[in-house]
């Protein structure tokens, strides 16, 4: 009984990483990816003194991203405030003007 378990671990421990399921074993170099030069899009390297010639997709990309960025800063930048604390501030100095504190009144904020 016992050898039989051991026999059956090992061929389970060793045949685990042999099992391909019909398939052969994969091979890296056979894959398309792995036929060129290994280069970032497939691009040669540039001769020196030569400039790379920019895509017609390349000027909109980086355009739209900066207007964005512009954009998106400055509306974040004058979004108004909806935090709780302003509005019961509001509400306040809307129903007590005459007790509105001196730290209000005077425009200094010490929060």
């Amino acid at each position: 009984m016992l050898s039989r378990v051991c026999a059956v671990s090992r061929r389970s421990a060793f045949g685990a990483q042999q099992r391909l399921f019909g398939a052969a074993a994969p091979n890296p170099e056979d894959e398309p990816c792995f036929q060129h030069e290994q280069r970032l899009f497939g691009e040669a390297p540039l001769k020196p003194g030569e400039k790379r010639e920019r895509e017609d997709w390349e000027l909109p990309v980086y355009g739209a991203g900066i207007l964005s960025t512009i954009i998106l800063g400055i509306g974040l930048n004058f979004k108004p405030e909806t935090s709780l604390k302003a509005w019961a501030e509001d509400q306040y100095n809307k129903k007590y003007p005459e007790k509105t504190p001196e730290i209000y009144s005077s425009g200094h904020s010490w929060q």
